[in-house]
């Protein structure tokens, strides 16, 4: 090496000592290398379960070194699970197979065995919603089973759980009454329905029959060309209108009156009383049968015979608290009045007075119980009427 270095210029001497050194380096970088590797001892942690063994897979453990070194191992495959002898129907032979997954482990053809079936036996029911099972035997140790079909469920009557209302679905359901599965479904919301009109602060308003939300209001402009006498009103007169408004004066007189036979047999269909009228006479609306809405006005006492005598149409009635007198027959025949409204100034409820009046269903008083009962009653006050609802302000009479 030295000769081959005095032999070298100046330059290729340089470049050969770093060409050494360089080396040299390397060197020992890979000896410091091979030194750390060989000095280091893997430390495995526990064996941890990768894939558990069955009878398709291998099973797989791994474990590793905190240098990130694995170790695996693998365990055998899991023997198959044999089956019992299964009859196989479209290919009439007995087979058995895996439980686990299914693989056909054995085979014996029946393709010259005769059958001797036993009678069928079930052995799971059937229920709402799944299919049971019956099986017959042979003694060559088939089986053959069938499927007994679900009942499906024996639903009760729809119960409703919450009432439809304008612009709100309600809900109802019904139970099963085999299993006890509740099934559900939707009431569609009501739209708003108008109903009659009542009379409010002296305007007609006319409420949603659902939910009484006020829909329109008009005003009350009393009917005209009516036969007036003095404070009494005697006839329809030439007026025109299916509503009949009574006006409180008449020639700058206070009407308080509708004459007897006033308005008997004529097709009105709704009747206002100002609060000026205190009397109806007898037959006064006698027969009106489209007679179907009345609002009585706050100063009433006094209603004759035979008042609204088979007004076929009238659905409701509700007296003013000043109504003393009620007379024979006075509502009699009224087929459809279902709601009657009755003041504690009532004494009274005379021969016939709703009787035949088919359809009633609620009278509410505004009284105690006792007081109900202390009103004279006469014994055919309410004839040929059917069950219906006496409510008090302390609870309820039932006929």
């Amino acid at each position: 090496m030295k000769k081959k270095l005095i032999t070298m210029n100046k330059k290729q001497k340089k470049k050969y000592i770093i060409g050494l050194s360089i080396g040299g380096g390397v060197l020992i970088l890979i000896i410091a290398t091979l030194l750390i590797v060989f000095r280091h001892v893997h430390t495995y942690g526990d064996w941890e379960k990768v894939r558990e063994a069955s009878c398709t897979q291998y099973g797989i453990e791994r474990r590793y070194c905190d240098c990130g070194e694995m170790q695996e191992k693998k365990y055998d495959k899991l023997p198959h699970t044999e089956s019992e002898w299964i009859y196989d129907k479209t290919k009439d032979s007995l087979k058995k197979v895996c439980t686990v997954c299914g693989k056909n482990l054995e085979f014996n053809s029946l393709e010259n065995h005769t059958h001797n079936w036993s009678d069928y036996i079930t052995k799971t029911e059937p229920t709402c919603t799944q299919s049971g099972v019956s099986a017959r035997t042979c003694e060559c140790g088939a089986v053959d089973e069938e499927k007994i079909p679900a009942t499906n469920h024996s639903f009760g009557e729809w119960e409703i759980i919450l009432e439809a209302q304008c612009g709100v679905e309600g809900m109802e359901s019904r139970v099963c009454l085999v299993c006890n599965e509740i099934e559900s479904q939707p009431i569609l919301a009501f739209s708003h329905c108008e109903g009659l009109w009542i009379v409010t602060n002296g305007k007609k308003t006319y409420p949603c029959i659902y939910c009484k939300t006020i829909l329109r209001t008009e005003e009350i402009t009393a009917s005209k060309h009516l036969d007036i006498s003095n404070d009494t009103v005697i006839g329809l007169g030439t007026c025109e209108d299916n509503e009949i408004v009574i006006p409180s004066t008449f020639n700058e007189i206070t009407i308080t009156k509708i004459g007897e036979n006033a308005f008997e047999y004529q097709s009105i269909e709704g009747l206002i009383l100002s609060n000026s009228i205190t009397a109806i006479g007898n037959s006064a609306f006698n027969k009106c049968l489209r007679l179907n809405n009345v609002h009585l006005g706050n100063a009433l006492t006094a209603i004759g015979k035979k008042a609204f005598y088979n007004c076929k149409s009238l659905t409701s009635i509700i007296f003013p608290n000043t109504l003393v007198t009620l007379s024979d027959y006075s509502f009699a025949f009224c087929t459809n009045l279902e709601y009657v409204e009755i003041g504690k100034g009532i004494t009274k409820l005379p021969m016939y007075v709703f009787s035949d009046c088919i359809s009633l269903k609620k009278i509410h008083f505004n009284g105690t119980k006792e007081e109900w009962n202390n009103i004279e009653k006469d014994e055919n006050w309410d004839f040929n009427t059917g069950k219906y609802t006496i409510i008090c302000t302390d609870g309820e009479i039932t006929k």
